[in-house]
């Protein structure tokens, strides 16, 4: 005969319960933050169609939506080789400037991977917890020549932000929203893995053709080589 003491039972109901909280803790997250970026991409392409200035947005300012390792997401200071660039300026931002708004600069889409996402100014932490960000030294987005130099974090839950960027191939069309109201094409030209150190040499390009090149880590916890996609402007 199966006997059960209501302690036991309860304890196992418990371990059941907290088993399913932990498995969709972080898909739920992810759920609102793709939902945050959707949103935020939307009001941002109605604002430049109805000839709106894009504004200040505040975005939550929650640790909910952190992403592990990504205060090391980018670059490792003490292994930038390139002369391009001091390496103090190469790593994600944590500045004051977290407790502000943020400028919200364009939306990039890729449909061939199912990916959209809004584009912010800078690459601070709290910017990429929502969408992706165009690096400070960089050419500005859409800018008609040199290369604009766009980072994201690879989010393996939900498929959010650059998870995808990966499986992206060459000639894929890239599409951007400016802040002027253009929607302009890129085709990828080529893809590239390289390690952390070696990231710098692709941000500052003396490149007379409009580029745009997307970055994000081969591995979800911001550790590893480093995975980019380099766009040139389609003729138009």
């Amino acid at each position: 005969m199966r006997f059960d003491h209501p302690v036991i039972t309860g304890v196992k109901s418990f371990a059941v319960m907290l088993l399913i909280a932990v498995l969709i803790y972080r898909p739920f997250i992810n759920v609102l933050r793709q939902r945050y970026m959707d949103v935020y991409s939307d009001r941002f392409v109605s604002n430049i169609a109805s000839g709106k200035e894009s504004d200040i947005i505040e975005i939550p300012d929650s640790d909910l939506f952190s992403f592990e390792g990504e205060e090391e997401q980018y670059i490792d200071e003490e292994a930038i080789s390139s002369e391009l660039l001091p390496a103090s300026e190469l790593v994600v931002e944590n500045t004051g400037n977290e407790d502000s708004g943020l400028q919200l600069i364009g939306v990039i889409e890729i449909p061939s991977i199912d990916t959209k996402v809004p584009v912010w100014e800078g690459v601070s932490v709290k910017a990429l917890r929502f969408g992706v960000g165009r690096y400070p030294l960089s050419a500005e987005l859409g800018s008609d020549k040199g290369n604009c130099f766009i980072m994201g974090h690879r989010n393996r839950h939900i498929s959010t932000i650059f998870c995808r960027l990966q499986y992206i191939k060459t000639g894929a069309s890239v599409y951007v929203t400016t802040k002027d109201n253009r929607r302009l094409e890129y085709k990828v030209k080529e893809t590239v893995s390289v390690p952390p150190e070696k990231v710098a040499d692709y941000i500052v390009t003396d490149n007379e053709r409009a580029r745009l090149t997307l970055c994000t880590c081969i591995s979800e916890k911001g550790k590893g080589w480093r995975f980019m996609a380099i766009c040139e402007r389609s003729e138009t």
